[in-house]
């Protein structure tokens, strides 16, 4: 009886052994994932900032765009509006310069 006693002592200190190996394994395991995920978590707040810099890029790019068709649009509204100015003095010049030559 004693034997039988040893020898389940002797089955339940492996089996206790082993559940402390696998514990150590699966701890081992847990840090290397954990190591894993940190790296994982700061390469996706790197793209998240990149992310983030191209969006305000484009959106500095699109109002650049935005401010310089507005500019070209006012200057060709100013050279249409000079154009016109121009050719009206011209033609009250020209009618100025007629009616001179005629009192002449």
């Amino acid at each position: 009886m004693l034997a039988q006693f040893e020898e389940q002592r002797t089955s339940l200190q492996r089996k206790t052994d082993s559940l402390e190996n696998e514990v150590r394994d699966t701890r081992k395991k847990l840090i290397l994932k954990s190591d894993q995920f940190e790296m994982l978590e700061k390469e996706y707040a790197k793209l998240q900032d990149k992310y983030r810099e191209v969006q305000n890029h484009e959106f500095n790019l699109s109002t650049n765009k935005e401010q310089a068709e507005a500019t070209l649009k006012i200057q060709e509204d100013q050279l249409t509006k000079l154009t016109a100015r121009y050719q009206e003095d011209d033609t009250h010049w020209r009618e100025d310069k007629q009616e001179m030559n005629s009192k002449i």
